[in-house]
């Protein structure tokens, strides 16, 4: 099994840590939101998310310690992958990964499941570059040939499914607080990017900004063309030979 970085798993033990405090501060915030129900919601549908609430603040503690869990597990898989990829070993995905779903239960936890990694990506785009730069200068890949960053959305979408699944609450309950816990997760997790963004640059790790080409010795640096003259007389006025001087043509040499 290919071995991570030392100093990628150092940098995703520490990120790991923060995780606990991470979704306990997501949870307390659908705590104190009010609620809202779309237009459309069915009395079931509304009954659900009032059930799903009062279980969230009843099972608060287990449901960090399954998101926490479930984040390290999918974390280490994914760095496990890269480190694999950036080695040229093809290794086969989780099983969990490549289950297929038919149940219409589990057909809609994976819709909510989908949903939740478009919105982390869409409300952290910026934030997952800049972080995925410094990943790839941490472990030297200074031109970002890979992609070296494990704390993907993917990851941290599965690990809150797994937290909404600790609940034990039936499928409805689960799926009401996949979709409200969707957002707040991600607003938290484009702070936390820039935050362990901010902690790579302080610990001097510095990105590539871009591709630096060197030269052979003594060779001069590529440029473009030189602009053309504004006054064609002076070019003229410059040239060795004037255009209307009869070349010279030397004597020949006495037999």
């Amino acid at each position: 099994m290919p071995q991570t970085h030392p100093q990628l798993q150092g940098f995703i033990d520490d990120e790991l840590a923060r995780a606990p405090l991470l979704i306990d501060e997501v949870l307390q915030q659908l705590v104190d939101a009010p609620l809202r129900f779309p237009p459309n919601a069915s009395t079931h549908d509304r009954q659900a998310v009032l059930d799903a609430r009062e279980a969230l603040q009843r099972s608060r503690p287990m449901m960090v310690r399954a998101f926490s869990q479930a984040l390290r597990e999918q974390v280490d898989s994914v760095a496990q992958q890269q480190a694999a990829a950036v080695r040229g070993v093809a290794l086969a995905e989780a099983d969990e990964l490549s289950l297929s779903l038919v149940d219409e239960t589990e057909v809609a936890m994976d819709v909510a499941l989908q949903r939740a990694i478009v919105i982390i990506h869409s409300a952290a785009e910026y934030e997952l570059r800049e972080l995925g730069s410094f990943t790839s200068a941490l472990v030297g890949d200074l031109n970002v040939a890979h992609d070296t960053n494990p704390l993907k959305p993917e990851a941290f979408a599965r690990a809150l499914l797994a937290a909404a699944r600790a609940l034990n609450r039936p499928p409805p309950e689960q799926l009401a607080l996949m979709h409200e816990m969707a957002m707040p997760l991600a607003q938290a997790l484009r702070k936390a990017y820039a935050g362990a963004a901010g902690r790579l640059e302080d610990q001097g790790v510095t990105p590539a900004a871009h591709r630096t080409i060197i030269l052979p010795p003594g060779a001069a640096p590529l440029r473009g063309p030189a602009p053309p003259p504004a006054d064609l007389h002076a070019l003229r006025d410059s040239m060795p030979v004037p255009f209307d001087m009869e070349p010279v043509v030397p004597a020949p040499a006495p037999a």
